[in-house]
Parts: structure tokens; sequence; C-alpha cells
């Protein structure tokens, strides 16, 4: 199989004077995300403007002080208003059970986003319209997976994320095959990744370490740029603050993340094909040795004739 240097050069020739298009793509199924993130950005926003504190402490110290953990004179001696507070939360909750609602939503996209990239991986006609056809279908698999790698996690940590990575190719393989049943892609993608979950790991944590560094590296520039404001600017207003400390911050992250969860969707279409073709070549040379031996050759488990060799997914 490839190695992730050999993922990323074919990724940027499968999207090669494309980004646009597939970041537009990318936009629509996070449309759910974004949604979530801009309610959330309202709520810190308002929390922000009238208490000078993030909704997240905001919420920990009208909780801490609901449970007593926070006396009166604690209140009292770090100046904290707990009635403006409580108020403040009352107005921003809406907004933040909004949010988790929404991104429940992310659910009915996770199953077309998988067949769209897979088309891009593939250098087909990626149609988006075509993809959202399988939003219904994409439940069952999202809700199976998520909760057989839950139950997994209930165990302790590390098999949950053992799991976890032995379904990551269930909603692929449902792109691919329509037809099946939940149970069965999260079979097959189980079998699938069998020797396989190292490189996936490897893969997955590279992304997420590089979207990390590209949204918490801007926000440190940022936080920067806004020191240097309030330090030359001294009368700047609160609303310029929050602007350029939350707003512009988020909007950037949410501009970056489409373009690179575009990157990284298509990366990890790539490997879905590669352990695909890697998976078939074992199971053909299985079968061969059966038939050596005078056993009965059995069928491609991904529906094709394995007698003729292995068919490039990619189309090389």
């Amino acid at each position: 199989m490839m190695n992730f240097t050999q993922n990323f050069k074919l990724t940027l020739r499968r999207m090669s004077r494309k980004w646009n298009i597939y970041a537009v793509a990318s936009m629509i199924f996070l449309i759910p995300t974004i949604l979530s993130t801009i309610l959330s950005l309202v709520a810190n926003s308002i929390a922000l403007y009238k208490t000078s504190a993030d909704s997240t402490s905001l919420m920990m110290i009208v909780m801490c002080y609901a449970m007593g953990l926070l006396s009166d004179d604690m209140i009292i001696e770090n100046q904290i208003d707990i009635n403006l507070m409580q108020r403040t939360m009352l107005q921003i909750m809406p907004y933040i059970i909004a949010s988790a609602v929404v991104l429940l939503l992310a659910v009915f996209v996770a199953l077309p986003g998988a067949y769209y990239f897979i088309r891009v991986a593939r250098k087909e006609n990626a149609s988006i319209g075509q993809a959202l056809k399988l939003w219904l279908k994409s439940v069952p698999v999202s809700c199976l997976t998520a909760l057989l790698t839950f139950l997994w996690g209930l165990l302790f940590i590390l098999p949950g994320i053992i799991k976890g990575i032995a379904y990551s190719q269930a909603l692929n393989i449902k792109a691919d095959n329509p037809e099946y049943s939940a149970m069965e892609c999260v079979r097959r993608s189980n079998e699938m990744m069998n020797g396989r979950k190292g490189k996936y790991f490897l893969l997955f944590l590279i992304h997420s370490v590089l979207l990390v560094v590209i949204r918490y590296g801007l926000e440190y520039i940022l936080s920067y740029l806004v020191v240097l404001i309030v330090a030359f600017m001294p009368v700047i207003g609160m609303l310029s603050i929050i602007i350029f400390s939350s707003v512009i911050p988020t909007l950037l992250t949410l501009v970056l993340n489409v373009y690179y969860t575009a990157f990284k969707n298509t990366s990890l279409a790539i490997f879905y094909e590669d352990a695909k073709r890697s998976y078939v070549d074992d199971i053909e040379q299985t079968l061969r040795n059966v038939h050596e031996n005078g056993g009965r050759e059995d069928s491609n488990p991904f529906g094709g004739n394995t007698s003729g060799g292995s068919q490039d997914p990619f189309g090389n």
C-alpha cells in the first residue's frame, strides 16, 4: 500500500485545477457543521460582549455557582456579576442547543460526502446531486458505526479507537454498494481493515495534526494582531475586539477548513481505493493457494471476478 507521501501526491494530482469546485462540494457537505459553528459563534459573541467571558467560561462559572462550588465570597472577591452571567446564559442557551441539534444533521450528509470524494479519487465525474440522493441511506450506517464504536469504547479507550478505525470504511463500502445493509458494510470494513489499521491511523493522525496547526496557528497569529491593535488603539471598542478576536478568526478558519476538508476527504478516499485493491489482492492470493491445494475457488467479496487479476481502482 501507499505511504502517506504517495497518498498526498496522488491527492494533489486528483485535485489539480479543481480546488474551488471540490471546496464548494465540501462546503455543501459541511453545511450542518458550518451552521452549528455560526450558532456557537453568535452565542460566544453575545457572552463576550455582555460579560467579557466566552460562552464556555460563562457556563462553567454559572454551573459551579449553582452547584455551590463557588461561594458568594469568591464571587465578590473576583468581582463577578453572577446575576448578569445568569441572564446572559439564559439568552445564549437557545443558540447552544440549536448548534448541537443542527450538528446532528451531519449524519445525513456523511454518505453523500463519501460517494462524492470516491468519484474524485477515481477521476470520475462527481455529481453533488447524485451524491445527495443517498442522504437517507447514510443514517443506518453512520448510526451503527457510531454505536458499535461507542460500545467498544465503554470497555476502554483503546478498543474504541481500534474498532473505530476498523469500521472507518463502512461508509465508503456503502457508497460503492448501496444495496448492502449497514451491518454488512460494517462487517466488510472490519475485514478489509485487518492489517491496515496502522496505515489509516497514521494518515488520519497527520491530517488531524495539520488541521490543528492550520486552525490554532491562525488563531495564534490573529490573537497577536488583537494585542497590537489594543496597544496602539486604546480607545477601540469592545465590539471591534470581538470582531478581531472571535468573528474574523472563526470565518477564516471556516474557509481554510472547507478547502482542507476537500483535500482530506480525497486523501481518505484514495486510501480506501488502495486498501480495497490490497484486500482484493490478498483474497486472490488466498484463492490461488486454495486452488493449488485442490480447494474450491470462491467469489470476490466485493462482487468482482478475481480470476482475471485485480483491476486498478484508480483507472491508471
